[in-house]
């Protein structure tokens, strides 16, 4: 029709997966809500510096925009009550690790903030590979794409009186390559 497809959530810039795109305004207003309800289950894969531990767990916060180097938006920690604080929330599970080089991290945000994964796997002390804005201390091991490895695997959208609508995403080349190296089976893992 003469509808215009509407953007329903976003990615960071360099995050590759699933991504929603509503074909009417009457389903972008739906899904929407959802995605603001939290009702929708958002899975990313990530791999992270270093092996992280505990092997599972939360990262919560308040976050709030600030200035970075030049006109770069950076995301940083906050205090409740504070202007621009957002609360933060997100649960992980590490699902295998390359001795203590790299982790693959299952990452399911319960909120959306801005950069939000990539700063709560940088508290942590084990950013995300290929992350050049959220840095730790961790080397970087030889031979991998310096592409950022954060990525939107699947999404769950409830429907009323059905099943769950899954979206999946296969990893995008860079990531599959260093899953290989770093001997990572995304089979083993299928969330």
């Amino acid at each position: 029709g003469d509808q215009k497809p509407r953007l329903v959530h976003r990615l960071d810039k360099d995050t590759s997966g699933v991504l929603v795109v509503a074909k009417t305004a009457q389903a972008a207003k739906r899904l929407s809500r959802l995605f603001q309800t939290r009702d929708v289950v958002k899975t990313y894969w990530a791999v992270v510096l270093g092996l992280l531990a505990p092997k599972a767990g939360e990262v919560k916060g308040f976050l709030k925009k600030s200035s970075g180097d030049g006109d770069r938006e950076l995301m940083v920690a906050a205090h409740h009550g504070e202007p621009g604080a957002q609360h933060a929330l997100t649960r992980y599970a590490v699902a295998d690790n390359a001795g203590a080089r790299a982790s693959w991290v299952v990452l399911r945000p319960e909120t959306g903030r801005t950069h939000q994964l990539r700063v709560h796997m940088m508290a942590t002390g084990h950013s995300i590979l290929g992350d050049g804005k959220y840095t730790c201390d961790i080397p970087v091991p030889e031979g991998l794409s310096k592409k950022l490895h954060l990525h939107a695997r699947r999404i769950e959208i409830p429907r009323q009186g059905q099943k769950p609508l899954v979206l999946e995403a296969d990893l995008p080349r860079h990531m599959a390559t260093s899953f290989d190296a770093l001997g990572f089976n995304p089979k083993d893992n299928l969330m």
